[in-house]
């Protein structure tokens, strides 16, 4: 029944496009790599117009586990869903429980007041309606980023000063969303951060604020598993795929039988390595960089062998 509901809601929701185009996760033929090559581009961009990039890597906290359930269903019908969907839901929502079990011995039952079923196929879906209203707080001059909770604010200028501004006025209404939905931005330094993308090699610090929090400057932030540093060169990115992916080579050379089971250099490159070397690598110069990092891997390779 539930796949049933899920899969009528996602085709009303796609028939009549209320689903905001910034969100691209739980989306059918949208994935991570549609994020970071947007991201890559508005930064490319601001480059061709000597102009420098100001972004802010929101993270919110426990996303899932706060939805507000009451606010889920208002915002269920402020997109049109009604009548039985929207009753079946409200039941499928209410007195959900469960228990703590460890080492044999379970805690009492507890009511779980807000939050979305963990592992629920339902549950994606009436995530991404809950958070469909924050494209309220993107105003023109800002751009955004959302891959299910993972929000990233863009704002290209011909200054850092009138960036600082524009995404103040983002920030605050962000603070604004996450009053009135419930919500919690984590504002923790190594969380929701700020970063400078820009060809100047005099970056001041901007003043940048949410709930009282100044946020820290980041030269290197991550987002979806890339990392973007100062000059979108690549460089931590590479470096990164490249420990990891000798760190692994490694591990498996180790691992790996010389005269049983599968051939040791398929399981290299297949099991463990590829994976890593293949990540978002389109928008890293895609094959340069795999060819690159594969010729270093076979140095190491070399050097491991002969000791």
């Amino acid at each position: 029944m539930e796949r049933m509901i899920n899969k009528r809601l996602v085709w009303y929701l796609e028939k009549h496009n209320i689903l905001m185009d910034e969100q691209a996760g739980f989306h059918q033929f949208r994935s991570t790599e549609d994020q970071v090559a947007y991201i890559a581009q508005t930064i490319e961009d601001g480059y061709q117009r000597q102009q420098h990039t100001v972004t802010v890597w929101v993270d919110m906290e426990k996303a899932f586990d706060r939805i507000w359930k009451k606010g889920l269903i208002l915002q269920l019908m402020q997109a049109g869903v009604s009548h039985n969907m929207l009753k079946w839901i409200q039941n499928y929502l209410s007195q959900r429980a469960g228990r703590v079990n460890l080492q044999g011995r379970e805690s009492r039952q507890a009511i779980f007041k807000d939050g979305v079923p963990q592992g629920g196929v339902l549950s994606p879906t009436l995530f991404l309606v809950f958070m469909n209203s924050i494209q309220n707080i993107i105003k023109p001059h800002v751009k955004a980023a959302l891959y299910a909770d993972d929000l990233a604010l863009l704002c290209s200028e011909d200054s850092c000063g009138t960036a600082q501004v524009r995404l103040k006025e983002c920030l605050t209404l962000l603070e604004q969303w996450t009053d009135d939905w419930a919500m919690t931005v984590n504002v923790n330094a190594t969380k929701t951060t700020y970063s400078i993308i820009s060809l100047s090699t005099k970056i001041p610090n901007l003043r940048l604020r949410i709930n009282n929090s100044l946020l820290e400057k980041e030269n290197y932030s991550k987002y979806l598993g890339v990392t973007f540093d100062p000059r979108l060169t690549w460089s931590k990115q590479i470096e990164t795929v490249q420990k990891n992916a000798v760190r692994r080579t490694l591990l498996l050379k180790k691992l790996a039988g010389t005269s049983w089971g599968a051939d040791m250099k398929l399981l290299k490159k297949h099991m463990q390595v590829m994976s890593d070397l293949s990540w978002n690598t389109e928008l890293q110069h895609g094959e340069p960089l795999l060819r690159q990092i594969s010729k270093r891997l076979k140095e190491y390779r070399t050097i491991a062998s002969e000791s």
